[in-house]
């Protein structure tokens, strides 16, 4: 039988029972969150290491149960929402899943302009981080909001309508484009670039989640530049923050409870 890995001593040092996913709510994990920003990348390290093969097609089928709600309610640019939602379904179904906010672009070979969801943005953004995206081993990436962004009208036909799964994104380093929106690139530029201007924070999440990028179309790849891990820290019946079509968080697992459970 093989050691425990070192992040399952850690936390299990610190009280939590590693056995099940969402443990980052146990009262253990919170108790230690206060002195240690860092736990909730400690956890995605933690989960990093699954490998749950066996696990694939019930996570393809959540994500795209959540994937068509979300399409179904016409709500926009809820990719913290949404990601949050299918992490904590994840958990619940005994899948080991966190959920990372950051950057995201859309590279089109037809040269038009990238789209960009950048976490460096101008002053008086009402955003809340560039975009949100699930990890869910073995698939580097799970996004069901992506094609449910205020694009412009020329580029919606440019993305698929389909939630992204990828089980093998390749890994690739941060670019200007990942991380900055375009109305504040030439101050980045001023101030000495990206190295300048990225909290040393942000360089050790994109250090321990590597950025990906997979294939969209043959016209269009996105990429995916972690800065930052969260989760919810309440139980998901008490989330007050999903209303899609009337249907609250709680109904929305529910009705997929009865499907999967």
């Amino acid at each position: 039988m093989s050691s425990p890995s070192r992040a399952t001593q850690f936390f299990e040092s610190i009280g939590c029972d590693v056995s099940k996913p969402g443990f980052h709510n146990s009262r253990e994990f919170i108790a230690q969150e206060a002195c240690n920003p860092g736990l909730l990348e400690r956890y995605a390290e933690f989960v990093l290491e699954k490998k749950q093969y066996k696990q694939s097609d019930i996570i393809a089928e959540v994500a795209q149960f959540i994937f068509e709600e979300l399409g179904q309610s016409g709500v926009l640019g809820a990719c913290v929402d949404a990601s949050s939602l299918l992490s904590e379904v994840l958990s619940k179904l005994g899948i080991w899943s966190f959920c990372a906010k950051g950057g995201t672009s859309i590279r089109f070979s037809d040269g038009r302009s990238p789209i960009r969801m950048a976490p460096i943005f101008p002053q008086g953004s009402r955003a809340m981080t560039g975009h949100a995206w699930v990890v869910a081993p073995p698939f580097h990436i799970v996004d069901v909001s992506l094609p449910f962004q205020p694009y412009e009208e020329d580029v919606k036909g440019k993305i698929p309508r389909a939630p992204v799964l990828s089980r093998d994104a390749d890994i690739v380093p941060v670019e200007m484009i990942d991380l900055v929106d375009p109305l504040v690139e030439r101050d980045v530029l001023r101030d000495g670039g990206l190295r300048a201007v990225i909290p040393s924070e942000w360089w050790e999440v994109m250090n321990k989640i590597p950025g990906r990028r997979t294939d969209l179309s043959p016209e269009a790849e996105v990429r995916y530049i972690a800065i930052d891990v969260f989760a919810m820290d309440i139980p998901l019946e008490r989330w007050h923050n999903i209303n899609w079509r009337g249907q609250s968080a709680r109904t929305l697992w529910n009705k997929i409870e009865a499907i999967l459970v």
